[in-house]
């Protein structure tokens, strides 16, 4: 039975290096006891750069790939075919790239840096080229464990870092390359209340009075964030034509809301 299922050596189609095109590698596979056979095409995730050099190396390692799974016993005819399971630095790359194109600049810089930390991680446990599906529960533990010990991350920056990756990892599961979030179960710190006291009356006037006599810009911002209820990062992207003197009102459009929703400010402050 060992000897039922032939296969050829997977090649790879390049368009005669035309990397305009989507290379794909490929192989035949024929069932000798029944005579069918089949010729079989996988792209994977090669085809994201256009870099030759790049290309061919993904490419060579799709063919590492599809050796491994048909030594060990995989046939096109009893089972489905897999979904290709990319390495743990190409899984967070690509849910990276796909959130590219809907996240603000200072939501990605967040995922950037969060990436960042457990790429170095992985390096240094040597992990860096294990798949996605076994990462694990215990590695996440270890991962959040070097984050609170060695980099003394605490409170809200470390709840941030477990709210990022498992973002990433449910995104994995829709794609199934993961069957579980694997820091679904990492706990956020309790975060100290109360540790924002607000001004008192006489404490609001005398910062108010020395900022309309030492620094009217930033008086100014202080009054839209105070009285309109806008965020700052939303304020810092409005400009003149989203504010109507005539209505006294603001309008925050979506490309400045961090909801991605226009809203409206109506009475601005005349003071």
């Amino acid at each position: 039975m060992a000897d039922r299922f032939k296969w050829t050596d997977p090649l790879i189609c390049t368009y005669k290096n035309d990397v305009s095109k989507p290379w794909f590698i490929y192989f035949d596979f024929t069932d000798t006891l029944t005579g069918a056979s089949k010729r079989l095409q996988f792209r994977g995730l090669i085809n994201r750069t256009k870099d030759k050099k790049e290309l061919t190396r993904q490419a060579n390692a799709l063919i590492s790939y599809w050796k491994k799974q048909l030594k060990a016993g995989w046939n096109p005819w009893n089972e489905d075919l897999p979904v290709l399971q990319p390495k743990i630095e190409e899984a967070f790359d690509l849910i990276f790239q796909l959130k590219e194109t809907n996240c603000s600049s200072r939501t990605l810089q967040s995922y950037r840096y969060c990436i960042k930390l457990l790429k170095d991680w992985l390096i240094s446990n040597r992990l860096n080229s294990v798949f996605i599906h076994q990462f694990e529960l215990h590695h996440a533990r270890a991962f959040f464990d070097y984050l609170a010990l060695k980099k003394g991350y605490s409170g809200r920056t470390y709840n941030d870092k477990i709210t990022v990756l498992s973002t990433f990892a449910n995104a994995m599961i829709e794609r199934e390359w993961i069957s579980k979030n694997p820091f679904r179960k990492i706990k956020k710190v309790q975060l100290q209340v109360g540790r924002n006291i607000a001004f008192s009356e006489d404490e609001k006037e005398l910062l108010k009075t020395h900022l309309q006599q030492n620094d009217r810009q930033l008086y100014y911002f202080t009054q839209f964030v105070y009285y309109c209820f806008i965020r700052r990062s939303e304020l810092t992207r409005l400009k003149i034509e989203n504010i109507d003197w005539a209505n006294r009102s603001v309008v925050v459009p979506s490309s400045a809301s961090k909801n991605k929703k226009q809203e409206s400010v109506w009475k601005i402050h005349s003071n």
